[in-house]
Parts: C-alpha cells; structure tokens; sequence
C-alpha cells in the first residue's frame, strides 16, 4: 500500500536530517521509503528517548496505515546504518537520536533518563547521578530521587 506522508504539528523535518538518510540508503543500495522518512522525521522531532510505541503513534499520525512492524523495521535499520541508537529498559525501547559518545543514566526510582558525558561517571564522578553500570545502561538515581530517600532515610 502506498500511504501518503500527511504534515503534522510535530513534523518539522529538516532537510540536512533527510539528506543524510537518503545518502545511507543510497550507500548500501536501499530504497528511500516515505516510511522511513516519516520515521525519521519523529524521532527527530522529539521528545528525545522516544519509547518505540510513542514513535509509532507519532508515524501513524502522519501515516494511519503504518504498522508497529513497520516501524521497529525502519528503526532497527537506522540503529544499524548508526544513526540512532536504541537504548534497553526498563519499560521497553527507547530511541536515542544523537548517537554520539555519551552514555544514558536511567533513574531506578522515576525513570528519568539523563545523558551521561562520556567517559562514564565510574571515571569522572558527576554529582547528579549515582550510578550502577550494567550493559551500557548506566542504573542509579537522579538527584531529585537520591535527596528524597536521603530526606526519608532513617538515622543510623
């Protein structure tokens, strides 16, 4: 089925983003599909560290005939051609759209997921995380989390 593209609120797409999908495609010999555009687009629209099943109702927006298929389809290329990385919690996938040296810090307590420069915080100590590594997922608390079990902590 050929579904058309429809523009949306959150559709901001940038043509130096869709330059650079079309010349990966085009690399490995694979067809620019408006699935894949649309994909493209969403994620990098925001918010970032979109679940897989937000990106997909952001496609479906644009596309109601899309698949959730279609999507972890089109985002698993993406992860693999580099251009985005796909982070494991907690919760289910989340889609990073800059995949550059950092790393994620996933709050144990809330969920809230902060980007980590790199080298890890087990190299250089932050003040805001408090970590625990486990396969390039970074586990701990954010500050907020941290200063509220230290508020609620009994006295030793």
């Amino acid at each position: 089925m050929n579904a058309r593209a429809v523009p949306g609120p959150w559709d901001r797409r940038r043509p130096e983003h869709e330059a650079l999908l079309v010349q990966h495609l085009a690399r490995r010999g694979l067809r620019v599909t408006s699935q894949r555009l649309t994909t493209w687009s969403a994620i990098h629209a925001g918010p970032a560290h979109m679940s897989i099943h937000a990106l997909f109702e952001r496609v479906a927006e644009q596309m109601p005939t899309t698949t959730l298929r279609t999507v972890y389809e089109a985002v698993h290329l993406l992860e693999q051609m580099g251009l985005i990385r796909l982070l494991h919690l907690p919760g289910g996938a989340r889609v990073e759209a800059e995949p550059v040296d950092h790393a994620h810090g996933y709050c144990e307590q809330c969920g809230r997921i902060v980007n980590v420069p790199a080298p890890p915080p087990s190299a250089t100590p932050r003040t805001d995380f408090h970590p625990r590594i486990e396969n390039d997922v970074i586990f701990g608390l954010c500050d907020e989390c941290f200063d509220a079990g230290a508020r609620t902590a009994p006295e030793r």
